[in-house]
């Protein structure tokens, strides 16, 4: 959040397309770095329910 706070600090005057393309970049990784931890739950989640159904 610190650094979502600084960008916004950054870019106070310019453009809202400029500050709209930083903020979509870290955002982007920030669901990159993070999607295999979510898909992992995901599927361990709907394997426990079919797994759980079928007993």
């Amino acid at each position: 959040m610190n650094n979502i706070h600084d960008t916004f600090k950054k870019h106070r005057g310019s453009k809202a397309v400029a500050l709209i393309h930083d903020l979509n970049m870290k955002i982007r990784g920030w669901a990159n770095y993070h999607k295999h931890v979510v898909s992992a739950k995901t599927f361990s989640y709907s394997r426990f329910k079919s797994i759980k159904k079928y007993q």
